[in-house]
C-alpha cells in the first residue's frame, strides 16, 4: 500500500503545505494514522478508497496547520514572557547583597530601589500565593534554575506531563500578573 499511495500522498502534501520540510514530518504522521485506521477499514466497492484517503489527508492537514499555529503562538508568548523574566537578571544584584537570581528575589525590599524589581517581586508574591508549594517549586526549577522539565519531573516524583502542566499554569499566571502590575 505504501508503494502504491506514497507518491500520491506526497503530491497532496506538497500542495497543501508551504514549508517543504514539513512534508516529511506530516507524511510520517499520516502513515501512522492510516496504519491505525486501516485495521477497521471495510472496503465498499461502491465507494472510492482514494476518496477515503483524501478525506483523511485533508482532515489531518487541517489538524497539522492548527497545531503549527498553536505552537507558533505559544512560542511567541513564551519569548515575550522570557524577556520579562530576563529583566530580573539584567537588573542584577546590588553589591554585597547576593550572588544568584533566587537570592536576589528573596532579599528584603529595603535593599532594592528599582521600581521594576518591586513590580516583579509583587507579581511573584501574588502568583506564589495562588499555587501549591509544589507547583511553584516546579515552575521555579524550570524557569529560574534552567533545569529541564524531565529532570524536574523526576526530582518531584511527577510525570513529564504533570510537571509541564504545573509549570505552564504558574508561568501563565505569572505572565498575567506581570501585565497587571505593569499597567499604568
Amino acid at each position: 500500500m505504501h508503494v502504491r499511495y506514497d507518491a500520491l500522498i506526497d503530491r497532496w502534501s506538497r500542495r497543501a503545505l508551504d514549508n517543504p520540510s514539513d512534508v516529511g514530518e506530516f507524511k510520517q504522521m499520516l502513515w501512522i494514522e492510516i496504519a491505525r485506521r486501516i485495521v477497521g477499514f471495510r472496503y465498499d466497492p461502491n465507494r472510492s478508497f482514494r476518496r477515503w484517503l483524501k478525506t483523511l489527508h485533508s482532515s489531518r492537514i487541517a489538524d497539522y496547520r492548527k497545531s503549527a499555529a498553536r505552537a507558533a503562538r505559544r512560542a511567541d508568548r513564551y519569548r515575550e514572557y522570557a524577556g520579562k523574566l530576563r529583566r530580573i537578571d539584567e537588573l542584577g544584584p546590588q553589591p554585597g547583597e547576593c550572588t544568584t537570581t533566587s537570592e536576589y528575589l528573596t532579599t528584603s525590599n529595603e535593599k532594592r530601589k528599582s521600581l521594576d524589581t518591586e513590580r516583579l517581586e509583587r507579581a511573584k508574591v501574588m502568583v506564589q500565593a495562588r499555587f501549591r508549594n509544589r507547583s511553584w517549586e516546579v515552575f521555579w526549577a524550570i524557569s529560574m534554575e534552567d533545569r529541564s522539565i524531565r529532570e524536574t519531573a523526576t526530582e518531584f516524583g511527577m510525570t513529564y506531563a504533570a510537571a509541564f502542566a504545573a509549570y505552564s499554569r504558574v508561568r501563565n499566571a505569572f505572565k498575567l500578573e506581570l501585565e497587571r502590575v505593569e499597567a499604568p
